[in-house]
This record gives structure tokens, C-alpha cells and sequence, in this order.
């Protein structure tokens, strides 16, 4: 019934585009968001890139119609279980660009959910920052401030990562930020510095960073792009040292705060806002 009603609804919009444009259709969506040429739908994601196909933009303004009105779009699961860290969203944060998110982090009510590049790719004017101007990001007069206020009418909380939530979700085991290891990183996967076997399955963590396609991302970036992004975390007992996740590398490991990384967000947000 429901792809009928799709294909219902896909020749109705096509109508009326052809005889005079469809106007507003949902209460975020309109039909100027949508260009139904060959292949596009006119959403954007953060590369300004078009990421959804006619059928995907049919298929948000369905969901729309039927007063789902979801925030967040399943793209992709993880593990054959929708819910699980490390499942593919494409979200809508009110600011007019699609991004993708994953999930990080799993509560009762809630999700923690990553963006798959770093927001200082596109937000600001410099796209590696140190790790104080990184904790500062999202505060009122800095780069960032404005995305997080649009962002939080529809979600819960916007920040940075912290790094004990990034191991638990990339597979690193016996790791605990109140008793950090000294040695310099600790590979997604497993809890060593020289096993790289596992680190494929935690590709997304670092993803869209400099020189990464060396750990195998799937999208290297260029020389002016950050090579990770900071955590909120310092090294115990040394307020010189925080932690960041590397993507030359494929780890999680500490630096020096006067070195340059990215912004890469975390939003919390509602389960009722996830599409099944």
C-alpha cells in the first residue's frame, strides 16, 4: 500500500511542477528544495553536493505527508540492527543542509549521534584549529554558535566528542580516560598500537580526513583539511596533552593542545526522530 501511495504522490508532484510548482508541501519542506531533473533532488549535504535521488526526496516528502516529520533519516544499519552504533542517518538540522550522522552512543530516551566530517570543513574560515579554540567552537560569538542554536531546535545538545565515548563505540577495550594508558594511540578495533585487522569496521570514526585513504577511509581529504578531530578530553594530569582522533592513522591518541585539528560534532537527539 505504501508504494503505491508513493507512486501516487510521485506523479501528483510531478503534475504539479509541470502546471504551476506544488508550493509548500510539508512545514520544512518546499517544493524549491526539489529539482526533478534526471537524477538529483536538489537536498544538499555539507559538501553542497546533491545526496539524494528523486525517489529519496519523494520519500522525505511521504514521511512529510504522513506527519512523521523525522529529523534524521535511516540511510544505512549497522549490524543488521537499525539502532546500533554505528547506523547511517542522513538529518535535517533546520539550517537547510542534509548531513549525515551515526550513531555514537545509545541512552534510553535519546541517541548520540557523530557527523561524518568535521563541521570546520565548511563552518568558519579555518578548517584546523587547536584544541581550545575546538572546546570554545560552539560558543556565542565564535564559529559555531549560530549552527548549534539552529541545530538545537531539533535536537537535545550539540558538542564535542569525548574520548571515552568514541572507544567504547570504536571497539577499543580495556581503556579507561579516569586510567590512561602513556603509550601515544590505541587503534579502533582492538586494544593495541600494531593490530590494524579490526580497524575496517570502524572506518566511519574517521572518515573525511587528510591523507586517511593510508588506513583505509574511503574519502581522503586534501593538504588544507584537518588530519582528525579533537575530543573534549585532556591527558590525566597533564593539562598540555588532549586527546584526538587520528585518521592517517586510524586511532585514538594524544597531542600537544597548540597542535591544529577539526570540529567534528556531536548532537544528542530524541529517538522519536529517527525513521525506522
Amino acid at each position: 500500500m505504501k508504494k503505491i501511495l508513493k507512486s501516487r504522490l510521485f506523479f501528483f508532484l510531478l503534475g504539479a511542477i509541470i502546471f504551476g510548482g506544488i508550493g509548500v508541501f510539508a512545514s520544512d519542506i518546499l517544493a524549491s528544495h526539489i529539482t526533478y531533473d534526471n537524477t538529483t533532488s536538489g537536498l544538499k549535504d555539507s559538501n553542497n553536493q546533491d545526496v539524494t535521488t528523486v525517489q529519496g526526496a519523494i520519500d522525505v516528502l511521504y514521511d512529510k505527508a504522513n506527519n512523521t516529520k523525522k529529523t534524521c533519516l535511516l540511510v544505512s544499519e549497522q549490524y543488521g540492527n537499525k539502532g546500533a552504533v554505528g547506523s547511517k542517518y542522513l538529518c535535517y538540522l533546520g539550517d537547510g543542509v542534509a548531513r549525515y550522522f551515526y550513531i555514537l552512543k545509545t541512552n534510553t530516551n535519546d541517541v548520540e549521534m557523530i557527523m561524518e566530517r568535521n563541521i570546520t570543513d565548511t563552518v568558519g574560515t579555518n578548517k584546523v584549529i587547536n584544541w581550545s579554540s575546538a572546546t570554545h567552537f560552539f560558543d556565542e560569538g565564535q564559529p559555531g554558535y549560530q549552527t548549534k542554536q539552529t541545530w538545537l531546535t531539533k535536537v537535545i545538545d550539540v558538542k564535542l566528542p569525548d574520548a571515552q565515548t568514541i572507544v567504547n563505540a570504536g571497539g577499543i577495550t580495556e581503556w579507561n580516560i579516569s586510567n590512561t594508558p602513556q603509550d601515544s594511540w590505541r587503534y579502533f578495533g582492538v586494544n593495541s598500537t600494531s593490530d590494524t585487522s579490526k580497524r575496517v569496521n570502524y572506518l566511519w570514526l574517521w572518515d573525511y580526513a587528510r591523507d586517511c585513504s593510508s588506513s583505509g577511509c574511503s574519502n581522503s581529504l586534501g593538504d588544507e583539511y584537518a588530519t582528525g578531530y579533537w575530543t573534549t578530553d585532556l591527558l590525566t594530569d597533564n593539562s598540555s596533552q588532549a586527546f584526538r582522533i587520528y585518521g592517517i592513522y586510524g586511532c585514538l591518541g594524544f597531542v600537544n593542545t597548540n597542535q591544529n585539528y577539526g570540529v567534528r560534532p556531536v548532537i544528542t537527539i530524541s529517538k522519536s526522530q529517527l525513521s525506522n
